[in-house]
C-alpha cells in the first residue's frame, strides 16, 4: 500500500478519533469497583459473550495478527495479576489483542484517558468492559482508582497500560512515556510484561495494511529494596529498553512515516479555527523489497 506521511508538532500529539472529545471530570462518586450482582452479571455477559467472541473474529479475519513470547506468561500467571505495558499504535487492535490472546480467560483491565468516558453512554460501556479511566484532581477519586487497581490485581486480573498515552496509528518508534506511568507495579511489587507491536509487510494483498506482530518481553520485577522513585525509574528504563530494541527491528515495516513539522506557515495557523494541531498528510509509494 502507498506510504502515508504525517507531519506532527509534538510527540504528545493525539491522532485518535477521540482527540476532538472534550476531557471532562468523572462524576462525583464514580465507582471503579462494582458490587451490585445484577451489574456484575451484565458486565460478565458483555465481556465474555459479546466482546471476546466478536474481538476474536474481527482480529483473526481482519488483521491476521501474531503474538510472540507467550511462554513468558506461564512463569508469572500462577502468581496473580500482572501489569502489561504496550506501545499505542492502533485504536482497536491494541485493546482487543490483549483481551483475546494475552489475558484470557482472566479479564484485562485497561487504564484509559477520561476522553474515553466523556459521553455517558460510552462511559457505561467502557466501565462494563473493564475500562479504568484516570482520575482527575479529586483526591478521593485518586484513592479509589489505586484501590481498584490493587483489588483487580489481587483477583488475578491483568492491568493494561499504554505509557505513551496517545495513539499514533502504525507508528514504528517508541515515544516518550507519561510521567508516573510505572508507579503502579513499583508500588505494589507486581511483575511487568512489555508488549511491543511491530508491523510486517504482507506478501500478498499488499494494498492492505501490514500485519501486526506483538512481541512479549519480561517479566520485569521492581526492586522493592529501593525507594519508590528509584525502583519506578529503573523499571521504566528496563521496559523502554526492550520496547526500543524490538521497535528498531528491520522487520518493523513503516507504512506511515511520522515527520516533525519544523515550521508552520502563518497562513496555515490562521485556518485552524478550532485550535487543533495542523496535520499535513501526503502519500508515496514504498520502496520495493
Amino acid at each position: 500500500m502507498p506510504k502515508k506521511i504525517v507531519h506532527y508538532q509534538s510527540l504528545t500529539q493525539e491522532f485518535a478519533a477521540t482527540k476532538d472529545w472534550k476531557r471532562v471530570d468523572l462524576p462525583d462518586g464514580y465507582r471503579y469497583v462494582r458490587t451490585n450482582p445484577f451489574y456484575r452479571a451484565w458486565s460478565w455477559f458483555l465481556y465474555y459473550v459479546v466482546a471476546i467472541p466478536l474481538a476474536f473474529l474481527v482480529l483473526k479475519i481482519g488483521t491476521l495478527y501474531r503474538v510472540k513470547g507467550k511462554k513468558k506468561l506461564r512463569a508469572v500467571r500462577k502468581k496473580g495479576g500482572l501489569f502489561l505495558y504496550m506501545n499505542h499504535t492502533a485504536i482497536l487492535a491494541d485493546v482487543t489483542i490483549p483481551l483475546v490472546s494475552i489475558g484470557f480467560p482472566k479479564r484485562v483491565r485497561i487504564i484509559c484517558n477520561r476522553e474515553a468516558v466523556s459521553k455517558p453512554v460510552i462511559r457505561s460501556i467502557v466501565s462494563c468492559l473493564a475500562g479504568l479511566p484516570l482520575p482527575g484532581e479529586d483526591v478521593r477519586q485518586g484513592k479509589d482508582f489505586m484501590e481498584a487497581i490493587e483489588h483487580y490485581v489481587g483477583k488475578g486480573e491483568d492491568i493494561l497500560v499504554f505509557p505513551e498515552a496517545h495513539i499514533w496509528p502504525r507508528c514504528t518508534f517508541i515515544r516518550p512515556f507519561a510521567p508516573h506511568a510505572f508507579v503502579y507495579p513499583a508500588r505494589m511489587g507486581r511483575p511487568v510484561l512489555a508488549a511491543v507491536t511491530t508491523y510486517k509487510r504482507r506478501k500478498v494483498l499488499r494494498f492492505l495494511p501490514p500485519t501486526p506482530v506483538i512481541h512479549l518481553g519480561g517479566p520485569f520485577l521492581p526492586d522493592m529494596s529501593l525507594p519508590l522513585s528509584e525502583r519506578t525509574r529503573l523499571l521504566e528504563e528496563e521496559v523502554r529498553s526492550f520496547m526500543e530494541e524490538k521497535a528498531a527491528s528491520l522487520d518493523n515495516y513503516e507504512s506511515i512515516e511520522y515527520v516533525p513539522m519544523e515550521k508552520i506557515s502563518e497562513a496555515s495557523s490562521s485556518t485552524s479555527c478550532s485550535g487543533d494541531p495542523i496535520i499535513e498528510t501526503t502519500t508515496r509509494r514504498p520502496e520495493s523489497k
